[in-house]
């Protein structure tokens, strides 16, 4: 039980740090006039991501085990910052900063 409400109070830490973060981050890259699209965009990127991901990962988790799952899951995540720090190396700056004017 302590192990549980451990991670339960990291998980509530981290996401009550990075939620708010992140939407002042992508709020911050577009034009005052785009706020409110990108606020919208955030938002519902957010709810399909962890529709999405609950269903690709359940069924992940029911064809294999967790471990392969969890596995899985770390080596998109890699692929993900790959994908932006090769984004960012080659152009000079953060991919979203092509969106402010």
């Amino acid at each position: 039980m302590a192990g549980l409400l451990a991670s339960a109070l990291c998980y509530g830490i981290g996401y009550g740090i990075l939620q708010p973060s992140l939407q002042a981050w992508t709020v911050k890259q577009v034009s005052p006039e785009m706020r409110g699209t990108a606020n919208g965009t955030f938002y519902n990127s957010i709810d399909l991501g962890i529709a999405l991901g609950s269903l690709l990962l359940g069924g992940i988790a029911s064809g294999t085990s967790y471990s392969t799952m969890y596995l899985l899951s770390a080596l998109a995540m890699l692929l993900f910052l790959a994908i932006y720090v090769s984004g960012t190396l080659v152009k000079g700056k953060p991919p979203a900063a092509a969106l402010r004017k």
